[in-house]
């Protein structure tokens, strides 16, 4: 498995997980082996596992535009869970596991509520803020969480930062 020419690599622990778009799966290099998991036939990208590792966000345009979805990881086959409405990128889980943001395609930065051990289970999705004013991207999460879950770390693009600006 050539983890250097996947579209994503990340590292949880003990472990590394990348995507390959070409064949549609997400592959678990895990210290005694690798696992494969096929996700859909629908163009998959930007995965996310939960910190417990029971879950896997990522986003597909089988719906016909792009959507976040969550699957058991690694018995993906098992349940799918819809968990944008109306659109969505960027997935990523609060370190607690506890909640799950993604960005809408008019730049909305949305979470929901997350549990369950054996079925994923979903709260209502709440609007946080407008996040249209900080960079966003299709293939990669561009945001991240405080170790504490409290802050979002974002990038400003060019006109938030101008926007920002005193001249004196």
């Amino acid at each position: 498995l050539d983890f250097l020419h996947a579209e994503l690599t990340f590292d949880i622990p003990h472990s590394q997980v990348a995507i390959h778009p070409a064949d549609c799966q997400v592959f678990l290099n895990l210290s005694d082996g690798c696992v494969a998991v096929h996700l859909t036939d629908f163009n998959p990208a930007q995965p996310r596992l939960s910190p417990d590792g029971k879950w896997l966000a990522y986003v597909s345009d089988e719906s016909g535009r792009q959507e976040i979805y969550v699957r058991p990881f690694p018995d993906a086959g098992q349940a799918k869970w819809q968990v944008s409405v109306n659109g969505g990128t960027e997935p990523l889980w609060a370190h607690s596991g506890q909640e799950l943001f993604y960005r809408t395609p008019r730049g909305e930065l949305v979470v929901r509520s997350v549990g369950g051990d054996q079925t994923f289970e979903m709260g209502p999705p709440e609007i946080l803020f407008d996040a249209s004013r900080f960079a966003g991207d299709n293939y990669h999460a561009i945001y991240d969480l405080t170790p504490d879950d409290s802050q979002f770390v974002m990038i400003g693009t060019n006109e938030a930062i101008r926007e920002d600006l005193i001249f004196v």
